[in-house]
């Protein structure tokens, strides 16, 4: 374990501070130190992150106000609808890839929204079997997928970087060690992230066949922290689950109403960002 590692990993897994439970989606949190543990709730005000201010228990018994001492020292982004507005792309260019069964458009539409971070391959596989009921094929498959590459490379690469993304990724240098976890295919997705001018913003940059849920615990061995002291930021409930899974606090990037939109911690862009992350060190 090299100087860096072994410094963000000392002291923190028996530091009783960490004994905050963040409950990503929740509408409480659980605070306190050993035995003494209570309940306090949080409210959320749309486009605007809050938290009810009150304190954890110090270390000596005290009340802290602004909750225990800052422990995150890792971000995880998504790259659709985090750091490039590449979203919707992604969404149309399902229905196009399926053009010739309209009946299925809205079953294609929600199915890829609903789990929008994951692999294309396996997003193809359901759709072609399970929604519009037809056999196996592997070699359709990577057609298929191969086809999407082409639909949607180009376009995603000419989309916009999310507000406040290039100005939250310079001032976290030195502050956060960054990572990106996507359902993209790897080497696309570093193409993209390089095409952008961001990938040296970043200690990795992962995509898939990597299951999300799998990529945070690596991470969080390379880096030797706990997964409280990271933050996953996705847009899509396949992030939150991942976040869910590993027990990593989670940040939605919510633009209007969704299934994301119950998240305590919230963000329209990352312009908000850093302050989100300050609010769960302090939760």
């Amino acid at each position: 374990m090299d100087r860096r590692s072994d410094e963000l990993g000392r002291g923190r897994r028996g530091d009783p501070r960490t004994l905050c439970r963040r409950v990503s989606c929740g509408v409480h949190r659980l605070c306190g130190v050993g035995a003494s543990a209570f309940a306090l709730p949080s409210w959320h005000q749309y486009g605007r992150v809050r938290d009810t201010g009150a304190g954890c228990l110090g270390l000596n018994g005290s009340d802290r106000r602004g909750g225990c001492a800052g422990v995150i020292k890792v971000v995880v982004l998504d790259f659709d609808g985090v750091l490039v507005e590449s979203a919707d792309v992604k969404t149309e260019a399902f229905a196009q890839l399926f053009s010739k069964h309209h009946a299925h458009h809205d079953a294609i539409r929600h199915y890829h929204l609903r789990h929008a971070g994951i692999s294309r391959h396996v997003k193809i596989r359901h759709i072609v079997t399970a929604i519009l009921g037809e056999p196996a094929d592997e070699r359709r498959f990577e057609d298929l997928a191969e086809r999407f590459r082409v639909l949607v490379e180009k376009q995603v690469a000419a989309a916009p970087v999310v507000r406040g993304a290039r100005e939250f990724l310079s001032a976290a240098q030195g502050r956060y060690h960054l990572y990106v976890a996507s359902g993209t295919p790897e080497p696309e997705l570093r193409r993209l992230t390089g095409r952008h001018g961001l990938s040296s913003s970043f200690v990795e940059v992962y995509g898939s066949p990597t299951t999300k849920p799998t990529l945070l615990r690596r991470i969080a061995a390379a880096e030797a922290v706990p997964v409280q002291g990271m933050v996953m930021v996705g847009d899509g409930e396949s992030d939150r689950d991942a976040a869910d899974e590993t027990g990593v606090p989670f940040v939605a990037r919510v633009t209007g109403p969704g299934p994301l939109a119950s998240c305590r911690w919230q963000v329209r862009d990352l312009s908000e960002l850093q302050a989100a992350i300050d609010q769960i060190d302090a939760a």
